[in-house]
C-alpha cells in the first residue's frame, strides 16, 4: 500500500507517512535537532533556490520580480513553507484519503480517490 503522503517534485515521486519524514526530506535529515535560528536560515536558504526555479521554471513567474515571488511564501514555520511551495507550482503533495494529515478540516464526503491533491485545497488548509 502507498504511504500516506506523496510528493511529486521535477517527475520523481517520494512517499512519506508523517508530517516529519516529509519535513526532514525536504528541509534537513537534523531540521527537528536544529535551534529555531538554524531552522529559520534554511528554511528562507530553501525558499530563495525555490523562488529562483519557480521564476526560471514556471511562465506564469518569468515577468515577476524575484521579491513577488519571495512574497508568495509563507516562511513562519517548516508546515507552512512547504505548503506555500504548492503555490508556486514547484510540487504536487498528495495525501492519502485516510490520513488527516493535512486534510483534517476538508469535507471529504464527495471524494472519490483515495489521495486528495493538496495542491486544490490550498487555501482551505
Amino acid at each position: 500500500m502507498l504511504k500516506k503522503l506523496i510528493v511529486i517534485e521535477n517527475g520523481q515521486d517520494y512517499q512519506f507517512d508523517s508530517k516529519e519524514e516529509l519535513v526532514k526530506a525536504m528541509l534537513d535529515e537534523n531540521y527537528y535537532e536544529m535551534t529555531d535560528q538554524e531552522k529559520k536560515k534554511i528554511i528562507e536558504k530553501k525558499a530563495q533556490a525555490n523562488c529562483a526555479v519557480a521564476k526560471i521554471n514556471n511562465p506564469k513567474f518569468r515577468n515577476m520580480k524575484f521579491e513577488e515571488i519571495e512574497n508568495m511564501l509563507i516562511l513562519k514555520n517548516e508546515i507552512t513553507y512547504i505548503l506555500s511551495l504548492l503555490r508556486l507550482g514547484n510540487l504536487t503533495i498528495l495525501e492519502r484519503k485516510d490520513a488527516n494529515i493535512f486534510t483534517k478540516n476538508i469535507d471529504k464526503s464527495n471524494i472519490k480517490d483515495n489521495y486528495i491533491m493538496l495542491n486544490y485545497y490550498i487555501e482551505n488548509i
